[in-house]
């Protein structure tokens, strides 16, 4: 007999708030009893009726259920049994329909018999067939049944998007393919672009993909509608089962950004310093009005992997122009980048033309670059400048100038040697004799070999022809040719340099105004003829032929005997050029004027010059610099003979500093001279100072005069001294003298004239 309607609707009521039962209660593993009822005693009492037979049967589900693993579905399983209080009903899953098995696994809720009622959560079923099964107990007494439709748990759909798999930009208009994997034959699928990863607020379906299961790729056609950065993913829905997949990248959509150059289009090779301008010149593009644009270089072509300086940041998007620079110290190749990000990606480019950083010891002229010509003696401070590199910073730089471009046999410094840098200095070139000059640096450092480098310019200096002063550089121009030759009657070899007048700079022929007296020169103990050009030259563009001896392989027991070999060695040469003379097969045919004959020397050179003229009669004058007093050689007859004497005109030039030869030594030598005899002392002047260059102050005084200004009165006394007395022109006896000749200021003079 049932039992009252509100029972029945409180029983539900409280059934429905029982706990969720998925995977709960115990397992049934032994022989369940027959589920039929036992039969009453024989003998019952009238008052007390027979227990209602049990039974139980399904409300609901009440037809076959098909849910989806992984669903967030609860399913209501509820029935009926026998009305019995001392009955107690459970429910449970089986695997089949067989509950003597085992496979059974029980809810954790039980009921009183009356009705029942289960929530179960699908969440954690695996797919599969389930039995759900009822069963009501009482003392002796158990009955089962089977819910007539069992639970059927399908393979939830799983999709997902594999590219985009990084931050990639796409195009306007351009085909975009996704690519990725779809289990389910029969799910709907589709691809969607979000802006965030949030589907709950938003997104845009773009794409259906075609039920199947495997890997697909589904392209789409970019619109220009989806502008900005965009999070694709794909959504597989089921009746009441949905899920989205993103990809691990995103989409910027957009009209991309652009770079390109044209300059540089070819290769550049540099020095680092002085710095090159280079142009940079190209256009840029983008749709972004905050898009970043720079220009800098990179020590390859890859942007990703670092080495980018940039050198032009936070440029606006469009035609480039730029003027750079180039301030790369270290060597190398390097190219030029071009960078534009917007918000609707990056795009880099490079530069055609790559830039090669030589870091080598460089030398670079800027100043003069076009040739000079000017008169020689002219003041004109010429002005050289340039820079001088080393990647060491460690360069030492000489400046000079050359009569050619070979530094072996000789050159010019301008100034002392100099710390790596900026060359700018001033040449006063009213020192230079006629002829042509290179400008030219070298610089010696650890960062390679020495470099040297020519200014891009000629000094051509033409002679002054004015002679009526001697301080001017003569009306010619001069060369040198290098001699020597056995002596077989003193057994031995003799070398000499010989300097002439020419007509013109590039011109190797002796001058057709000849001939010309003849100057022999000697230099100091252990000397080079070489090492007295300033001397020797002024004397050629002055129209003589001078012959320099190199007379240091002249040994003996005393400077005397070296100097008396010297002396032989100036007959020897002088015999020579006569000779020349009247060979027409010589450059000095008819050259030489072997009635006008001079001599010269420094030191032992000067006191050689003296022992020649007493010894050669062909000698006219002799001009003798820091000269010693010599003797000749002891005899039977004279054994304690007099010193030298030249027995001609004489001019002793004295240096009041000399510490190798005192003037005190030379005043001595003065008064051995018969008349014309002269002693000129210049003051603040050394013994060194008498040679082209200065090594050292060994064994001499520090000096208080210029140099250059030592070099400038030995010039004029020459060319004064050896015109009056060789060339017999008494008009130069003013600065023999020194009567009234400014140009001589700093000179004490002595002479006597008869």
């Amino acid at each position: 007999m049932k039992r009252p309607l509100l029972i029945a609707m409180c029983l539900v009521a409280l059934a429905a708030f029982s706990l969720a039962c998925g995977g709960g209660g115990g397992t049934d593993t032994g022989a369940s009893p027959s589920p039929t009822v036992s039969t009453s005693p024989s003998t019952a009492p009238t008052s007390t009726p027979p227990p209602e037979p049990l039974s139980i049967f399904w409300t609901e589900p009440n037809k076959k259920i098909v849910a989806t693993a992984g669903e967030r579905v609860f399913l209501n399983f509820r029935g009926e049994g026998t009305h019995d209080s001392t009955a107690v009903i459970t429910v449970g899953r089986d695997t089949d329909t067989n509950y003597d098995n085992g496979g059974i696994t029980w809810f954790d809720r039980t009921f009183p018999g009356g009705y029942f009622l289960v929530t179960v959560s699908m969440t954690d079923y695996t797919p599969g067939t389930y039995y759900f099964v009822a069963k009501i107990s009482r003392a002796g007494e158990t009955l089962y049944r089977y819910l007539d439709h069992p639970l059927e748990v399908r393979a939830a759909p799983t999709v997902s998007l594999t590219a985009p798999a990084g931050d990639v930009v796409a195009a306007w208009g351009t085909d975009y393919p996704f690519t990725g994997a779809n289990n389910s034959a029969s799910a709907n699928v589709f691809i969607g672009l979000d802006t965030d990863r949030n589907p709950t607020n938003g997104y845009s379906a773009i794409l259906d993909i075609t039920p199947g299961a495997g890997d697909f790729t589904a392209v789409w056609t970019v619109l220009d509608s989806f502008n900005g950065r965009y999070y694709p993913f794909i959504n597989v829905h089921e009746t009441a089962y949905e899920e989205y997949s993103y990809a691990p990248g995103s989409l910027l959509i957009g009209d991309l950004p652009s770079v390109t150059f044209v300059s540089p289009l070819n290769p550049v090779t540099v020095h680092p310093l002085p710095p090159v301008r280079l142009n940079i010149k190209g256009d840029s593009t983008s749709t972004d009005p905050d898009a970043l644009f720079r220009i800098g270089y990179d020590t390859d072509t890859d942007p990703d992997n670092g080495g980018i300086t940039w050198i032009f940041d936070d440029l606006d998007a469009g035609p480039f122009d730029l003027a750079w620079d180039i301030d790369i110290r270290e060597g190398g190749t390097y190219h030029i980048i071009g960078q534009v990000i917007d918000r609707y990606g990056a795009v880099t480019t490079y530069a055609p033309g790559a830039i090669t950083v030589d870091n080598s010891p460089y030398i670079e002229f800027y100043e003069p670059i076009a040739d000079v010509t000017i008169i020689a003696g002219r003041f004109l401070p010429l002005a050289i400048r340039g820079w001088a590199y080393s990647s060491k910073d460690d360069g030492v730089v000489t400046v000079f100038y050359d009569t050619d471009t070979n530094l072996a046999n000789g050159f010019t410094p301008i100034a002392d040697p100099f710390p790596e840098g900026g060359i700018d200095l001033l040449l006063d070139v009213s020192e230079l004799l006629p002829g042509t000059y290179h400008i030219g640096a070298t610089m010696v450092s650890s960062a390679g070999a020495p470099m040297t480098a020519w200014a891009p310019m000629t000094l051509n200096v033409l002679p002054n022809t004015d002679v009526s002063d001697p301080a001017n550089s003569g009306p010619y121009f001069s060369r040198t040719a290098t001699y020597f030759q056995w002596d077989s009657d003193r057994n031995k070899t003799v070398s000499w340099i010989v300097y002439y007048p020419t007509d013109s700079a590039d011109s190797s022929a002796v001058s057709s105004a000849g001939p010309f007296p003849v100057v022999v020169f000697m230099p100091e103990e252990g000397s080079a003829a070489t090492e007295y050009t300033y001397f020797n030259e002024k004397l050629a563009h002055w129209g003589y032929i001078v012959a320099a001896i190199n007379t240091a392989a002249n040994f003996g027991s005393s400077s005397a005997n070296r100097a008396r070999k010297d002396a032989a060695d100036a007959s020897y040469v002088l015999d020579w050029l006569i000779a020349q003379s009247a060979d027409s097969s010589s450059i000095f045919h008819n050259a030489v004027d072997d009635a006008m004959v001079g001599a010269a020397g420094h030191g032992r050179g000067a006191g050689a010059a003296i022992i020649f003229a007493s010894l050669d009669d062909r000698v006219d004058a002799v001009f003798a610099m820091a000269a010693p007093r010599y003797y000749p050689k002891p005899t039977e007859d004279d054994p304690h003979p007099r010193p030298y004497k030249a027995g001609v005109p004489v001019m002793i030039l004295s240096a009041s500093l000399d510490g190798v030869i005192p003037p005190n030594t030379q005043d001595e030598v003065y008064g051995d001279q018969d008349p014309f005899k002269e002693l000129a002392t210049i003051e603040g002047a050394n013994h060194y100072q008498f040679k082209d260059t200065i090594q050292s102050w060994e064994n001499d005084t520090e000096p208080t005069m210029l140099h250059i200004e030592v070099k400038r009165r030995v010039q004029i006394l020459g060319v004064s001294f050896l015109n009056s007395f060789v060339r017999q022109q008494t008009y130069y006896m003013k600065w023999v003298n020194g009567e009234g000749v400014s140009d001589l200021r700093f000179i004490t003079i002595k002479y006597q004239e008869n």
